[in-house]
C-alpha cells in the first residue's frame, strides 16, 4: 500500500513541478496561490519517503537515483526555458521566478539523490 501511495505522490509532485514549468510557456494557466509551489517539493519528498521506506535495502538506492534523475530532468527543462526567454526566442507569459524555483530545487535535491551509491557496504 505504501508503495502505491509513494508512487502516486511522486507523480503528483512531478506534475506540480511540470505545471510550474509549463505556465510561463503559455501551455497552462499560472498557478493560483502558493499551493502548487508547496505541493511540488512536499508531495515529491513524501512520495519518495513512502516508497523508499516500503522496499528492501538494495532497491532504495535505485529509487533514490530514479527520483533524482526525474528532478534533474525537470531542472534541465526549466533551465532550457529560461535560456529561451533570456535570448528572446520566446516571450514569457508571466513571471520567470517559478522557473528559477523549480531549477534550484531540482538541481539541489536531484544532484543529492544522484550521488547515492547502491553498494554502501564498503563505507
Amino acid at each position: 500500500m505504501f508503495q502505491a501511495i509513494g508512487i502516486l505522490f511522486l507523480v503528483l509532485g512531478l506534475l506540480c513541478g511540470g505545471a510550474i514549468v509549463a505556465a510561463p510557456l503559455g501551455l497552462m494557466h499560472q498557478p493560483d496561490g502558493m499551493a502548487v509551489y508547496l505541493l511540488f517539493p512536499g508531495l515529491f519528498m513524501l512520495g519518495y519517503l513512502f516508497l523508499a521506506g516500503s522496499v528492501r535495502d538494495p532497491a532504495v538506492a535505485k529509487i533514490t537515483r530514479g527520483a533524482g534523475a526525474a528532478l534533474m530532468l525537470l531542472a534541465a527543462a526549466a533551465a532550457v526555458i529560461l535560456v529561451i526567454f533570456a535570448t528572446g526566442i520566446m516571450v514569457a507569459e508571466g513571471s520567470r521566478l517559478p522557473l528559477w524555483y523549480v531549477m534550484g530545487l531540482g538541481i539541489v535535491f536531484g544532484s543529492a539523490a544522484l550521488t547515492v551509491r547502491g553498494d554502501q557496504s564498503k563505507i
